[in-house]
């Protein structure tokens, strides 16, 4: 990251290239994600689902065809797109800004200025993390139950389906089936999961810019797109393994399996069919019979504790690094492409920032005509 100052502007600038980047990323390396939330969710003793990567692309092709399989690979895309822009550009711009307070506050004794501190970087990491999960959590929700929206409601769905499934939900029609199934609150179910797994990247970025500090040292270039690759790429494979459990708990979570897990749920309810047939969302496996038994009764959906000691129970402790590889894989990738692409995009970015801002200046500074 720049070491530039913290001002709005230069925020917005670090706030664009951030998203800008983060989006190429995505797409690129989108179908990765799906296939590790699919794995994340299926339950530990179904069998019939793959149980690798490569087993699940191959059955894809071999059950959908390549034009099919990359549909269902690419499925919710738009949703998570949309999501993860606002994300990246609250978290960049958020990041930024704390960072230039603190160095404000830091400096303001006079004398030589003085480099953060490893303790001072981790907590503006998480301080920005904490500010955009809180803010995006419905975002990431709805994402998720559309990135998971079981197969047997499209195309080439499970045998007994109506003919005529109902349209793949928008990011607007989940968020609104999670408020009336689950109340707003709902919404909000892997908060508190977020909020520890800020951690994540307050650990990347404190990594990232060890990195590229020692990389740059006082020259106060940027770097290269290739060093850019390389240390995002590490300092994402730390921050993962370390915070690796409780991103599986947070994508089951987010996709409401675990409350199949904690209490069963009314079968007849738009929630229990989507959390039924989560895993079958990339596996395209038949789920009618996946469904628990009707329970007039409201339950109340399990929180991370509860989620977690199911998991743990359900799977043993392997569970806890189900779909590591292509989590791994996706993320390191991710990170890489995303940095790498940051540091190209950041110049460019400060220059249609000064410019947009220059023009509504000029703009709110013309007279009224008469």
């Amino acid at each position: 990251m720049s070491a530039a100052g913290g001002g709005a502007e230069e925020a917005l600038a670090h706030a664009l290239a951030g998203m800008s980047g983060s989006c190429m990323a995505m797409l690129l390396l989108y179908p990765l994600d799906t296939i590790r939330s699919a794995m994340q969710t299926r339950a530990a003793d179904d069998e019939s689902s793959p149980s690798s990567p490569l087993d699940m692309v191959a059955k894809l092709v071999e059950e959908q065809g390549v034009s099919g399989a990359l549909q269902g690979l690419y499925r919710g895309i738009g949703a998570t797109m949309g999501t993860l822009a606002v994300s990246q550009a609250i978290y960049f711009f958020t990041y930024e800004s704390f960072k230039g307070a603190a160095e404000r506050f830091r400096n303001s004794g006079g004398g030589k200025p003085r480099s953060p501190s490893a303790l001072e970087t981790l907590a503006v990491a998480y301080a920005a993390g904490a500010v955009n999960a809180t803010v995006t959590s419905p975002l990431w929700t709805a994402a998720k139950r559309v990135q998971l929206w079981k197969a047997s409601h499209g195309a080439g769905g499970a045998a007994g389906e109506a003919k005529d499934p109902p349209e793949e939900p928008t990011l607007l029609s989940a968020m609104a089936s999670v408020v009336a199934d689950e109340g707003v609150g709902g919404l909000f179910r892997s908060l508190p999961v977020s909020l520890v797994l800020c951690a994540n990247p307050a650990i990347q970025f404190l990594a990232y810019e060890r990195l590229r500090a020692a990389l740059t040292g006082k020259s106060g270039r940027g770097l290269s797109a290739v060093e850019g690759f390389a240390a995002g790429a590490l300092a994402k494979a730390v921050a993962t393994v370390v915070t690796f459990p409780l991103q599986v708990v947070q994508t089951r979570m987010q996709a409401g399996v675990d409350r199949a897990a904690a209490a069963p749920v009314s079968a007849g309810s738009p929630d229990a069919k989507r959390d039924a047939a989560s895993a079958a969302a990339a596996s395209a496996e038949a789920v009618a019979d996946a469904q628990t038994p009707a329970d007039p009764r409201p339950r109340r959906p399990a929180g991370a504790w509860e989620a977690l000691s199911a998991l743990v129970a359900e799977g043993g402790a392997p569970a806890l690094f189900r779909g590591m590889g292509p989590k791994l894989l996706q993320t390191v990738l991710n990170a890489a492409v995303m940095f790498a692409a940051y540091e190209r995009l950041l110049g460019s970015s400060r220059l249609l920032v000064a410019i947009a801002l220059h023009r509504l200046a000029a703009g709110g500074a013309k007279p009224s005509a008469a």
